[in-house]
């Protein structure tokens, strides 16, 4: 479990799904309190 907070200010606990080392992405499960909610987001370290 990790909890994350964004640049903008944005915080939540997710679980790692992925790492993909080559292209830097991370695909996190994000937790909500609600369990019926489900959300799958992709990061990447690569800035522009």
């Amino acid at each position: 479990m990790l909890s994350i907070k964004t640049t903008l200010g944005d915080e939540f606990d997710g679980q790692v799904v992925t790492f993909d080392r080559p292209s830097n992405i991370l695909v996190l499960h994000i937790l909500f309190s609600q369990p019926s909610f489900i959300s799958c987001s992709a990061f990447s370290s690569h800035s522009c």
